[in-house]
């Protein structure tokens, strides 16, 4: 997290060894809390602000301010897109995992070659599972790259 995040932590760990009532972990958590939207709302202010260099080569100040105002302008129009972008990512996600579950699963199924020497398959879900995990993890890093395209075209399209 940000460097004042992790000094909260360390403040917050101090206050409940010293103090642990029922009020400071009900403010901790409530700082906490407001200390991860922050987090967020930058992580999110961040990327549309580096996009904002990318089309106008301003500075990253310029950019996040454009930025911002290009989001508040268009809030009912970008949450409606984001939704539905990132509900499609998503299925292109489980659709990359299921894909390379369902091939790794019908190779060990009906292949005809013989793999012996590895000894036999009982069980052909524990390898389709582990398949199925690893293909969402790939899925996710090569759909991010897609993500921030979209993000760019839309910001593009909001600025028309």
């Amino acid at each position: 997290g940000i460097p004042g995040s992790i000094v909260f932590q360390y403040v917050k760990r101090k206050a409940m060894q010293a103090n642990p009532n029922g009020a400071i972990k009900y403010i901790m958590g409530c700082v906490d809390c407001l200390l991860a939207c922050f987090e967020r709302f930058l992580k999110y202010v961040n990327r549309n602000a580096y996009i904002q260099i990318a089309v106008y080569g301003d500075n990253f100040c310029k950019s996040a301010k454009r930025a911002i105002q290009l989001i508040f302008r268009n809030i009912v129009r970008l949450t409606a897109l984001n939704a539905i972008g990132d509900a499609l990512l998503f299925l292109g996600k489980i659709f990359v995992a299921l894909a390379a579950s369902v091939c790794t699963a019908a190779f060990i199924i009906y292949a005809d070659t013989d793999f012996s020497y590895l000894g036999t398959v009982e069980y052909w879900q524990i390898p389709a599972v582990v398949v199925f995990v690893f293909g969402f993890i790939f899925g996710s890093m090569f759909f991010n790259v897609t993500e921030m395209a979209v993000d760019t075209i839309m910001q593009c399209f909001l600025e028309d």
